[in-house]
């Protein structure tokens, strides 16, 4: 198989992408323009299923900062989702 049938064989959806997120785990991000945006809203949308999140990542760029700053808004539990941007 060549690398094109690998890559298409490995693709998922954003959201396919966020089940396999557990209540405890951690989420590292790339940064900037690499950044899943798709698969981090799939993965805000299941906050009421899963607790306990870190999202870490060297930059947040500021189209996280909103999402965060929406469910913040939306009264979303901290116990939900909680950020971490490297080195402190």
């Amino acid at each position: 198989m060549d690398w094109r049938g690998d890559y298409k064989r490995k693709l998922v959806s954003p959201q396919d992408a966020a089940k396999v997120v557990r209540s405890g785990d951690r989420v590292y991000s790339p940064v900037f323009a690499a950044y899943p945006k798709g698969t981090l809203n799939a993965l805000f949308d299941m906050m009421k299923e899963i607790e306990g999140v870190s999202i870490s990542s060297m930059a947040m760029p500021s189209p996280i900062v909103d999402i965060f700053s929406k469910l913040e808004a939306a009264g979303y539990s901290a116990k939900s989702f909680d950020k971490h941007v490297c080195p402190k």
